[in-house]
């Protein structure tokens, strides 16, 4: 639930871009057969980041209100660049099929922030959230 209609001081600065704006966007994906017939899968895509706003806390008699310091969407996160890899390896077993697989997730291993401290003052701008890190899976599937 928004509480941007709730109080006319949340309209300072409401103009701009929006929060979730990211401008540019890559994806791409693919699975290519190595020797052997292992299958290598990939998803990479690059992502511009999304914009963010400086917040000030004003105290009123009745509450404590938030405005924007600059126009909406001012700051924009940096960009997210991912890769994601898959290894997969299928034995037929009888009349089924065994496979054996293993993922690695943020294969870059970035550290990008996906999330910032907003209020103004000397926190402001500080990561709040970072992408996870690297990752690796591995896993079995059974057809039948």
């Amino acid at each position: 639930q928004s509480m941007l209609f709730t109080d006319p001081n949340y309209q300072i600065n409401a103009d701009g871009r929006l929060s979730f704006d990211p401008t540019h966007m890559i994806k791409l994906q693919w699975t290519a057969l190595l020797p052997l017939d292992v299958y290598l899968s990939g998803y990479f895509s690059h992502v511009s980041g999304d914009t963010y706003d400086r917040e000030l806390a004003v105290s009123l008699p009745q509450d404590l209100v938030y405005i924007l310091a600059d126009e909406r969407g001012h700051y924009r996160l940096p960009a997210r660049t991912n890769l994601d890899l898959r290894l997969e390896k299928t034995f037929p077993v009888g009349g089924r099929r065994f496979s054996v697989m293993v993922d690695c997730f943020n294969v870059f291993n970035a550290d990008t922030p996906t999330a910032v401290l907003t209020y103004a003052g000397p926190s402001f701008q500080e990561a709040a959230k970072l992408v996870n890190p690297r990752i690796f899976r591995a896993g079995v599937r059974v057809q039948f």
